[in-house]
């Protein structure tokens, strides 16, 4: 999908191929959020990218609260919520420390699930947001699959505002696991990732890239095959790609100066 300001970023298959890369153990999370669900003063409702300095920079906002909530029977698999918070804490920098939340949330009781609907569910079930010296983000694994949807095209996830994403873990599950398939976790772990990336700002979404390697052909996207956030990792499509990995893509050096030059 391409870049324009404002809009969602997302994975998509072609042909069930993905072609856009976009977007813990024991008592590491707390089990229930405050279940105050009044907003702050701080948008949440913006264009992706746009809070990219506040989640990275400890200088304004020194706390960063993750709030995961996953829809019935589409809990994630640990490890990848493991690697999403090594992927976190390895480029964030909060003095206050980094919080993680996850509960269950009721399902959305829709066949499919168009981005209005799911901006609609998290203004209804959203517990947790920004105020003080305290940034909150917010990831939702839903239950079916994205409206847009069809036989030449499935969205895995989606950064559809500034603090927020969603993993669509039904259509993840229904194509991992199995021969010839991509491990869940894997898959999981970087779609999760992938869309974090997209919140913080990459790849140019707001227009200051410390060098120039955005891929010409895809807005938003990196121009190393081997980044996370190519378009599609490698020449092969993306679930080829990910079949017999361990581990999700990693950011390559020029995302990462993007991230360094906004702490």
């Amino acid at each position: 999908m391409n870049k324009t300001k404002g809009i969602t970023k997302h994975f998509s298959f072609l042909n069930l191929k993905l072609l856009l890369l976009l977007g813990f153990y024991g008592n590491f999370f707390a089990c229930q959020p405050d279940d105050s669900n009044e907003p702050s003063t701080y948008s949440h409702e913006v264009r992706v990218g746009s809070s990219a300095n506040h989640i990275i920079s400890g200088e304004t906002y020194k706390f960063l609260q993750v709030q995961f909530q996953y829809m019935p029977d589409q809990k994630p698999t640990q490890r990848a919520l493991d690697e999403v918070k090594v992927f976190i804490e390895s480029i964030i920098e909060k003095p206050k420390g980094i919080e993680y939340f996850i509960d269950e949330v009721p399902s959305g009781g829709k066949e499919s699930y168009t981005t209005d609907d799911i901006r609609e569910y998290e203004r209804k079930h959203r517990t947790m947001f920004s105020s003080g010296d305290t940034l909150a983000v917010y990831f939702l694994f839903a239950d079916a699959d994205d409206a847009g949807n069809d036989q030449n095209s499935v969205t895995l996830g989606k950064a559809y505002w500034n603090t927020s994403m969603v993993l669509y873990e039904k259509t993840i599950s229904d194509r991992t696991g199995g021969i010839g398939k991509p491990r869940q976790d894997v898959m999981e772990s970087t779609v999760l990732q992938h869309e974090f990336g997209h919140i913080l700002g990459l790849v140019n979404l707001n227009d200051d890239m410390v060098s120039y390697h955005e891929d010409n052909n895809h807005e938003g996207h990196c121009k190393n095959t081997e980044c996370l956030m190519y378009w599609t990792t490698g020449n092969g499509s993306f679930v080829q790609d990910l079949v017999g990995r361990q581990v999700a893509p990693s950011l390559d050096e020029a995302c990462l100066m993007d991230i360094e030059a906004r702490k």
